[in-house]
């Protein structure tokens, strides 16, 4: 294989309430490693050499035609759960001061941007917190598994914070009700993390 699984920080039931065991076992071993399987597939198909991930999805147009589709839908959903799952945790954390003083530099209230972005969206994809290429934070949506590292993708920069909106990330638990699942997200950020993905991207 190219590409494998990676290992989650925490036991399946270790974000509960927030999302319950069944809903991240499902999601982590049936859907994010049915990704991780297509795109592998679809780049042994070609004899595509192995590069780093964000790499392959700076550089689409350099796959080929008969595999570029599938690799930026399976590569963008196997990047997309990798930094969903490692920018969470079980217990609740504050967020740290130079990440805090930009948000708030930012924005008038980054969390309620955050949800109503993520409330106006219909259909799948996921909300975003990235750095852009003028080193200013935003907030954003892509369709489907596109992401900001993409070339294709309007929104363009560093992912530092992201989203699920996809109906099987949520709805075994919340059902229809995806605010309250927004909330909840909020309750298992790890901040730290996502500080740290942002002074490195500050630096660069």
């Amino acid at each position: 294989m190219y590409y494998s699984l990676h290992n989650l920080s925490y036991h399946y039931n270790g974000l509960e309430p927030f999302i319950e065991e069944q809903t991240v076992k499902l999601h982590h071993d049936a859907h994010h490693l049915g990704y991780i399987k297509k795109l592998n597939a679809a780049l042994e198909s070609v004899q595509y050499k192995e590069i780093p991930l964000p790499d392959l999805l700076r550089n689409l147009r350099e796959v080929p035609a008969s595999i570029r589709q599938v690799v930026r839908d399976n590569a963008g959903g196997f990047y997309n759960h990798n930094l969903y799952w490692e920018a969470l945790v079980a217990k609740e954390q504050s967020i740290p001061e130079k990440l805090g003083k930009a948000l708030n530099e930012r924005f008038e209230n980054f969390k309620n941007e955050f949800i109503e972005c993520s409330l106006s969206w219909v259909g799948s994809g996921w909300t975003w917190l990235y750095l852009n290429a003028q080193k200013n934070l935003q907030i954003g949506v892509t369709i489907n598994h596109d992401n900001p590292l993409m070339e294709y993708c309007p929104l363009q920069g560093t992912p530092l914070l992201t989203l699920d909106l996809w109906e099987h990330a949520y709805y075994l638990q919340y059902k229809n009700d995806k605010k309250t699942y927004f909330n909840a997200f909020f309750n298992h950020i790890s901040w730290t993390y996502v500080e740290q993905l942002y002074l490195q991207a500050k630096q660069k």
